[in-house]
């Protein structure tokens, strides 16, 4: 389920138990690396030889993923400290920005729309698609991904309203699973396939670089005509693929929205676009 030579480290001091109300960052992260079968060290263990990274739990500073061996800082995952995301809301996105056309629907409040993040990642996108009013489902199938992400969401869960859950899950298995019958199924599935690395782009930031030590890319990128396909099976309206300019477009793509390094590919699984 996870990389090797990644471990848990979590801070119990602190630690409110038998708490069902209050989010704590460390019972979380404890509960889902038992689940997952993460191996946990605790703060006065040494450092095993093996380890290459340390994801650190503690009720004041929250979750961050730590490089070994290397000067790169602890990637987090905060929706209300990161200047370029917020940024990114203020100044970066208007209505007739590419990004947010591509999952606008005909006939529908951008409040009334549900979007399905199927690859929610560490949730920028999401977060954005939110503070625009769409509403949002997260899917996160890496287990340290869900917690950096859980744990950024809980923390601005005032700022983060239009989101009704984050999800651990296989993103085919969970689309596998709606009833496409259920009116209450999302009116768009977005994709977002970590890219394949090409030459000097913006995905040699940390906190990517750091995920593709984590995520088994090779692997989503396999698989993902099975989750276009598993998508275009669940989408009320349509599927949206982020994908590299240089990308191959898929043969179901009717349309695609470009910006200026990105394409947002769109599949219509009904004729009321």
């Amino acid at each position: 389920m996870s990389a090797k030579g990644l471990f848990v480290r979590a801070v119990t001091h602190g630690l409110i138990t038998n708490n069902t109300t209050h989010y704590s960052p460390t019972s979380f992260v404890l509960d889902v690396a038992n689940q997952c079968s993460i191996p946990i060290i605790g703060m006065e263990d040494p450092q095993p030889p093996s380890c290459k990274f340390i994801l650190n739990a503690s009720e004041q500073d929250g979750v961050s993923l730590q490089s070994i061996g290397t000067n790169m800082k602890p990637s987090r995952c905060d929706f209300i400290n990161d200047l370029e995301i917020i940024n990114r809301i203020k100044y970066g996105y208007t209505v007739k920005d590419p990004f947010i056309k591509a999952f606008t629907v005909n006939n529908l409040k951008r409040a009334e729309t549900r979007v399905l993040d199927a690859t929610a990642g560490m949730g920028r996108d999401s977060f954005v698609l939110s503070s625009f009013g769409f509403k949002m489902i997260l899917v996160e199938r890496n287990p340290i991904v869900y917690m950096l992400l859980k744990d950024g969401y809980e923390r601005a869960k005032h700022q983060f309203g239009n989101v009704s859950s984050v999800i651990h899950a296989d993103s085919i298995n969970y689309l596998n699973h709606i009833n496409v019958e259920d009116p209450n199924r999302p009116h768009v599935v977005y994709l977002d396939p970590m890219f394949e690395k090409h030459g000097k782009q913006r995905a040699t930031k940390r906190s990517i670089s750091m995920l593709r030590d984590i995520i088994d890319v090779e692997r989503d990128n396999h698989q993902l005509s099975q989750l276009i396909e598993a998508a275009s099976r669940v989408a009320i309206r349509k599927v949206i693929i982020k994908r590299n300019k240089s990308a191959p477009i898929h043969p179901n793509v009717k349309h695609s929205f470009v910006a200026r390094d990105t394409r947002f590919d769109m599949i219509v699984t009904t004729d009321l676009i």
